[in-house]
């Protein structure tokens, strides 16, 4: 039987600088090819200042969708036709799509993050003190959902404080959101029993190896912490988001930190959108696509080209 020509009718993306460890283009990739949509997902590097040159050729091109991560989240926010009351209430967009004819904006980052809190929260967990890690566009769309997690929601999360190495961004931000400022030196002792990493430090490039939470704060957390059981969530996976000491006997350490910071506490690599566990969420943004993904399944879990790489 002869080869087909594959000419993909839309073309989506993701910008961000840096972009060397995502996975987002192979995640993609394989639910299109699943679900028979003739696209193409790719990833384009960014650097910042270059957003408006990038929502231009958004207008221009047959792009269809795109995925925004560090540092554009905020900067493309004016530049679109419309946002969602969440992504204007957050201040940053993760997600761009069209809708009659206008480019819109969309934030899912809290929703991805929210899920498995919500779901270990339905069984029984409960949080006294969250530290968010990051001043970005992220640690908004984390401090938005700790929020609704708070004293005055559902009641599932007690104070939250954010640390970041430039405390002129990160003193107004905790403010908008309610939240204490932690100095970034002292964050492995604020006692925290869940620390939640929005940073680049640990991804590639030059800040591969840096470490967003010191081991120093495992310790704290050993010696009384807040009382309650550490749980680490990250959606910036990267092979040195968290120490390597945390590292389980016989697990061989990958890209996610996920797969190998239970030995002392339990993790949630994140947010679902980045790392989507089987049977919780569709792959394709639903903004992009209505179908779903079958990630009960396991064959098609297991064919998923990045999911291997995922779990050890």
């Amino acid at each position: 039987m002869p080869a087909q020509l594959f000419l993909p009718r839309e073309l989506y993306g993701i910008i961000g600088h840096p972009l060397g460890h995502t996975m987002s283009p192979l995640l993609h990739n394989w639910g299109f090819g699943l679900l028979d949509i003739p696209a193409v997902y790719m990833a384009w590097p960014l650097e910042p200042g270059r957003v408006g040159d990038f929502i231009t050729a958004v207008r221009t091109l047959p792009i269809r969708g795109a995925s925004v991560t560090i540092p554009h989240k905020q900067a493309v926010l004016p530049l679109l036709d419309g946002v969602s009351d969440r992504a204007r209430a957050v201040g940053a967009v993760n997600t761009l799509y069209w809708r009659d004819g206008r480019l819109l904006g969309e934030n899912t980052d809290v929703t991805g993050f929210l899920a498995p809190l919500r779901q270990r929260a339905a069984a029984g967990w409960r949080c006294a003190r969250a530290l968010v890690l990051g001043n970005g566009g992220a640690a908004r769309a984390v401090l938005a959902g700790l929020h609704e997690l708070g004293p005055d929601g559902e009641g599932v999360v007690g104070a939250v404080a954010v640390t970041g190495r430039n405390p002129e961004k990160a003193a107004p931000l905790a403010a908008e959101f309610g939240a204490a400022v932690v100095d970034w030196d002292a964050r492995g002792a604020w006692g925290a029993d869940l620390v939640v990493n929005t940073t680049p430090m640990g991804m590639s490039g030059e800040r591969q190896g840096d470490t967003a939470y010191p081991a120093q704060g495992f310790a704290a957390q050993a010696a009384g912490g807040a009382g309650l059981p550490m749980i680490l969530s990250t959606i910036r996976c990267g092979p040195a988001s968290f120490p390597r000491p945390l590292a389980r006997a016989g697990t061989p350490r990958t890209a996610w930190p996920c797969s190998w910071s239970r030995g002392a506490s339990s993790s949630v690599c994140g947010p679902a959108v980045s790392c989507p566990p089987r049977a919780r969420a569709p792959l394709l943004p639903w903004l992009w696509a209505s179908a779903t993904l079958p990630w009960a399944a396991p064959a098609a879990s297991a064919n998923c080209p990045a999911w291997g790489k995922a779990r050890p």
